[in-house]
């Protein structure tokens, strides 16, 4: 399953630039002035969020297996200078009706990715950003977690095809369904992503629910659908240094991995 690619996903949920957005001042349309309204909105949120944590689940889909298998855990993010930090920890595996404790940890902190999977005794370094530099780690194009939420409604429309799909009894209450498609075929969104769904709370003006419909690597197909779920969402309840680290284990079978940029 691809736990990197939702890493990826989950931080769709938090704002593009390590400064806070500023109101839209863009007057490209969608077309649709419900889409446009929402859009607005999103990125007039971005200017509050500080800091957010939020319960999250994920569930993956292989379509080609039809294997199902969910996690759960939490997430921290906090603006931060010169570059956002967040956490993200897995805390359990679902397969079928078996549920199992497996703790699987991500921590972005400004310079460098860290991944720690206790099962597999697995801890990982990468150095994706040089000492000092400023990055706006979420904006198309710009940074290493280019997904288009939270993003300039511009920037969106520029990239997507945004349409707003019409509510149904499964969707989460009171939210705003909006479909994306890439606009080109040979973007590298497109060749990850068949389409994308953001359910957008109408009082929070954030995402409650994204789903994913993932590319096979060099191929059209979609081989796996991630939808992933936050619960119990707070913006700006403040996130401590003590909570954005993880520790390095002491044990010598763990396999340590050092990448620099």
């Amino acid at each position: 399953m691809a736990y990197g690619t939702l890493c990826v996903i989950v931080l769709t949920t938090l704002g593009a630039s390590s400064q806070p957005a500023s109101a839209p001042t863009t007057t490209r349309s969608s077309g649709d002035p419900a889409v446009d309204r929402i859009l607005d909105e999103l990125e007039t949120r971005g200017a509050d969020v500080e800091s957010l944590t939020s319960d999250l689940r994920a569930d993956f889909l292989d379509v080609v297996a039809a294997d199902e298998q969910s996690k759960v855990g939490k997430l921290w993010f906090r603006r931060d200078k010169p570059n956002p930090k967040f956490k993200i920890i897995y805390e359990k595996s679902i397969y079928g009706n078996v549920e199992k404790d497996d703790v699987h940890e991500y921590l972005f902190d400004g310079q460098w990715l860290t991944e720690k999977h206790d099962a597999a005794k697995s801890f990982v370094e990468r150095r994706i950003v040089k000492e000092g530099e400023k990055i706006e780690p979420f904006r198309i194009g710009k940074g290493p977690f280019p997904l288009p939420f939270g993003q300039k409604k511009a920037e969106i429309l520029e990239h997507f095809t945004v349409t707003k799909v019409r509510r149904s009894p499964k969707d989460p209450p009171n939210t705003d369904h909006l479909k994306l498609i890439p606009r080109q075929t040979d973007s590298e969104m497109a060749k990850k992503y068949a389409e994308l769904h953001f359910y957008i709370d109408k009082k929070l003006k954030l995402p409650t629910r994204i789903v994913a419909h993932q590319r096979n690597p060099g191929s059209d197909d979609v081989d796996e659908i991630v939808t992933v779920t936050f619960t119990g969402l707070k913006v700006n309840p403040g996130v401590s240094d003590k909570v954005l680290m993880i520790a390095k284990p002491q044990d010598r079978d763990w396999h340590f991995t050092r990448e620099d940029l």
